[in-house]
């Protein structure tokens, strides 16, 4: 796969891997392992786990009405678009972090 295509995907190989040893993370402080943001908008989306089988991930988003927990489809975060072109970008350059440092270093609440 080219590096381009690679830059493209939502979630990588590697993440993949991690979200699937993180499973469920019932916990207070989960780990955020991939960061969607919206470059003409205030969406973020910082994922915490996978389902492969729904085409779904559940995470933290903050940039809507209400910062909070929720599950959301791959398949619609792909389709949203702005004149053709993918509306939703991965950060290609996140580390992982504790929720509580993504606040931090992110600055939300």
């Amino acid at each position: 796969m080219k590096n381009e295509d690679n830059e493209r995907l939502l979630i990588t190989k590697e993440q993949e891997k991690m979200l699937a040893k993180l499973g469920e993370q019932d916990v207070s402080d989960p780990t955020v392992v991939v960061r969607w943001f919206d470059p003409y908008g205030s969406y973020t989306y910082y994922v915490t786990a996978y389902y492969p089988k729904e085409g779904n991930v559940f995470g933290y988003v903050t940039g809507l009405a209400d910062n909070e927990f929720g599950y959301t489809s791959i398949a619609e975060v792909k389709a949203l678009q702005f004149m053709g072109i993918p509306r939703i970008e991965r950060d290609i350059n996140f580390t992982p972090y504790k929720l509580s440092e993504c606040r931090k270093i992110y600055g939300f609440n």
